[in-house]
C-alpha cells in the first residue's frame, strides 16, 4: 500500500496592520492597510488559500468610519458588529490562491482624541492554497501603532487687495483652525469693483477652498469698474444766470459729469433786476422759487435749469382825485339818449364783467322833453376805481402777489351826477397815487380786467368826442 509524501513546511509569512499616519492629529483621519505576505513560503505552500483574522485598536483616540471590503480576489466578509469597543473580524478564501504580499483589507478611521493605540492584528486561521497546510506556524505579525498629540492649530490669513475694493468671508484677518479643517473662502465687491482673481493659497477666479494643513494666506484681488459718467446740462429761462452744481462732477468723471446716483445740489440763481425765480426744471422741488435746488444724478444724461420771469411793476400815476368828464350830446330836438344807469365791474374774486344800459323809454321821453342841463356837480362821479389795504408801495424784490391781492380794482358806470352844456356826463374818479407791483405770471387776469376797464373808458371818451363834433356841425 502507498503511502502520500511528507513535506516539511519551510519559509516565512508576514502579516501587518499598517496606518496611512502614525503621528495624526485630533480632527484628522487615516487609513490602515492589512497586507499578507507569501513570498518566504516554500512550495507547495506558497500560495495564501484562506485567513481569519481581527483587528482591534483603542476606540478613545480612533472611530471606525469605513472599510473597503475583501480585497486581492478573496471572497469574504467584513463584521464591524463590535467595532465602537475596538474590535473588527474578517476573514477570505480562494481557491486558486494568491501568491507574494496581498492586500486583503484597508480600514478608514476618524482621530477622536489624543493618546497612543495600537493596531493589533491576530488571526485564528490562515492555510495555503491546494495543500490546504496551515501557515500560522510561520506567521510573523507587524501590528501597527499610532500616537496622536495635542490638536494642532493653523493660522489663515485673508487680505483683499485694494482695501476698498470689497470683503471676504471669512472677513479679512487671521484666524486659526484645527488641523484638517475645510475653509471655503468668498469674497463680495464693493460699489465701482469687480472681483478679479485670488491669490495665495488659492488661484484663479472661481471658487476658493484651503485645506488647513499649514499656515496659509489667501488675497482677494479688486479691480476698479470703468466709470460710467453722465453729462449734466444747467441751464435757464428768462433772463438771470444759470444754477451752479455742486459737486462740480463725480469723482472720476470729468467736469460736468456725474455717476448714477450721485446727489447734486445746485445753487447760485441769480434774476436779473424786474426778474423774478417761479419754478424749476428737471430737480427734485421743480416748484420751488428758492435760489438753491437739489436733484439725482440718473442713468442717462440729464437737464436741469431755473425758470424766470419778469415783474411788472405798474405805477398809478393819477394824482389828486382825477375826474375825467365823459359827454353824450343831449338835444333839444332829439338825438341819442343819455347814458342810464349800468355796471361796469371788475372782481378779483369773481372774475365777472357786466355792463347795462338805461330803458330806451326813458330815453324817448327825455328826448322828447328835453331841458337844459344844470351845472355840472363837483361831486365826483360814476365811475370809479379804488384799491383795500394800506397806501404803502411795495418794495423792490419784495413779493408781489401779497401786494396785488390787496388792491381790488371795481370801476363803477352809472348815470351822471350833473349835466353842463347840455350834455349827460360820466365821470371817473380815481384814488391818491397807487404803486403797485403786479406779478405778471401770477396776476394776468387781474391786469387784463383793469386794462379793459380802461379801454371801456377810452370807448366812450371817444364816442362822447365824435357826438360832440356831430353837434356842432348840426348847429
Amino acid at each position: 500500500m502507498g503511502s502520500s509524501p511528507v513535506y516539511a513546511q519551510t519559509g516565512s509569512v508576514t502579516s501587518s496592520a499598517t496606518p496611512s499616519n502614525a503621528l495624526p492629529d485630533v480632527g484628522g483621519q487615516i487609513e490602515v492597510a492589512i497586507t499578507i505576505d507569501v513570498t518566504g513560503v516554500a512550495a507547495p505552500d506558497s500560495a495564501l488559500g484562506s485567513f481569519t483574522g481581527s483587528l482591534d485598536w483603542n476606540p478613545a483616540v480612533l472611530a471606525y468610519n469605513s472599510d473597503s471590503g475583501i480585497l486581492g480576489g478573496f471572497t469574504g466578509i467584513v463584521n464591524d458588529a463590535q467595532v465602537s469597543s475596538g474590535h473588527l473580524i474578517f476573514n477570505g478564501a480562494k481557491a486558486t490562491g494568491a501568491t507574494g504580499a496581498v492586500n486583503v483589507l484597508n480600514v478608514t478611521f476618524d482621530v477622536v482624541g489624543a493618546g497612543g493605540s495600537a493596531l493589533d492584528l491576530e488571526y485564528s486561521a490562515m492555510a495555503a492554497a491546494y495543500t490546504f497546510r496551515s501557515l500560522l506556524p510561520l506567521l510573523t505579525i507587524d501590528d501597527g501603532h499610532v500616537q496622536v498629540g495635542p490638536v494642532q492649530y493653523y493660522a489663515l490669513t485673508i487680505a483683499v487687495d485694494p482695501a476698498e475694493g470689497g470683503a471676504t468671508d471669512p472677513v479679512v484677518g487671521v484666524h486659526t483652525y484645527p488641523n484638517g479643517t475645510v475653509v471655503d473662502v468668498t469674497a463680495t465687491p464693493n460699489p465701482e469693483y469687480q472681483f478679479d482673481h485670488w491669490a495665495g493659497a488659492c488661484t484663479g477666479s472661481g471658487s476658493c477652498t484651503v485645506t488647513m494643513n499649514s499656515d496659509k494666506a489667501v488675497t482677494a484681488v479688486f479691480a476698479e469698474l470703468p466709470l460710467t459718467c453722465y453729462a449734466l446740462t444747467l441751464s435757464h429761462t428768462g433772463q438771470g444766470s444759470d444754477p451752479v452744481a455742486d459737486p462740480p462732477n463725480s469723482t472720476g468723471c470729468p467736469a460736468g459729469r456725474y455717476v448714477e446716483g450721485a446727489a447734486i445740489t445746485l445753487g447760485g440763481a441769480l434774476p436779473d433786476p424786474g426778474w423774478q425765480i417761479v419754478g424749476w426744471s428737471g430737480t427734485t422741488h421743480d416748484d420751488a422759487t428758492a435760489d438753491n435746488n437739489s436733484l439725482i444724478m440718473p442713468a442717462s444724461a440729464h437737464a436741469a435749469g431755473v425758470i424766470y420771469k419778469v415783474r411788472v411793476h405798474l405805477p398809478l400815476l393819477l394824482g389828486g382825485s382825477a375826474t375825467v368828464a365823459l359827454g353824450l350830446s343831449q338835444p333839444a330836438n332829439g338825438g341819442l339818449g343819455a347814458v342810464g344807469a349800468g355796471a361796469l365791474a371788475s372782481s378779483d374774486t369773481e372774475g365777472v364783467h357786466a355792463g347795462s344800459f338805461g330803458d330806451p323809454t326813458q330815453q324817448m321821453a327825455e328826448r322828447q322833453a328835453p331841458t337844459r342841463a344844470p351845472a355840472l356837480s363837483d361831486e365826483p362821479s360814476v365811475m370809479t376805481s379804488s384799491r383795500s389795504g394800506a397806501d404803502t408801495e411795495v418794495p423792490n424784490g419784495s413779493t408781489a402777489t401779497e401786494q396785488t391781492r390787496q388792491t381790488s380794482w371795481q370801476p363803477n358806470f352809472a348815470t351822471a351826477s350833473g349835466l353842463r352844456g347840455g350834455r349827460n356826463l360820466a365821470s371817473v374818479t380815481y384814488p391818491r397815487p397807487v404803486t403797485g407791483v403786479l406779478d405778471a405770471p401770477n396776476d394776468s387776469a387781474h391786469l387784463l380786467r383793469l386794462f379793459f376797464a380802461l379801454a371801456v373808458v377810452a370807448v366812450l371818451y371817444w364816442s362822447t368826442k365824435q357826438l360832440t363834433r356831430t353837434q356842432g356841425r348840426e348847429r
